[in-house]
């Protein structure tokens, strides 16, 4: 395991409690690997080092996945899950290029890190939060791995996308929120 997923790892590392047969519980439980992965996409987005950002977020969202398919009894695939997220990330490759670009901005002096910092947080937040929900809604219907399309989810992940950026901007609202208190 490289550096950078085992500090994604560490980071959602939480008891994942086998599946259950409501349901119900087993949906909040996936919701919550996924909530927590956001927090910590987040996170690597003000990581300073240009690209090393990148290489952890693509990594966080790999584990993401794997703890989902973990919490659904569904084998892993790494290379499968690879491929899938560059699959979906494609669809909205503006976003996608850009992660690189404000990544790469942090090369700048004393403009380059600021910068990045306003975008890069929630464009990883977003994209890690639509990823986890295809990967829930394609469990919970009793997919797998192989059977994914991300061609036919890519307008799921879109719509996902939307409300991952909406949940990045009430994190950042609530954090405002406490620290004025």
């Amino acid at each position: 395991m490289h550096h950078d997923e085992q500090i994604a790892a560490e980071a959602v590392q939480e008891e994942i409690k086998p599946t259950t047969n409501n349901d119900s519980t087993r949906l909040k439980e996936a919701d919550k690997i996924v909530k927590k992965s956001v927090f910590v996409a987040v996170g690597i987005g003000f990581i300073p080092v240009p690209i090393v950002d990148v290489f952890a977020l693509t990594s966080l969202q790999l584990f993401t996945i794997k703890k989902l398919s973990m919490h659904y009894n569904i084998e892993f695939s790494k290379d499968r899950g690879k491929s899938i997220i560059a699959s979906l990330i494609s669809s909205i490759v503006p976003v996608s290029l850009s992660e690189t670009v404000f990544s790469a901005l942090k090369f700048i002096p004393i403009i380059g890190y600021p910068t990045s910092l306003l975008a890069l947080p929630a464009l990883g937040g977003a994209s890690t939060y639509a990823i986890g929900k295809v990967f829930i809604q394609h469990f919970e219907a009793g997919g797998t791995f192989l059977d994914l399309d991300p061609n036919k989810m890519k307008d799921y992940f879109i719509e996902q996308y939307k409300k991952g950026q909406e949940l990045v901007k009430d994190l950042k609202g609530k954090k405002t929120d406490h620290s004025q208190s």
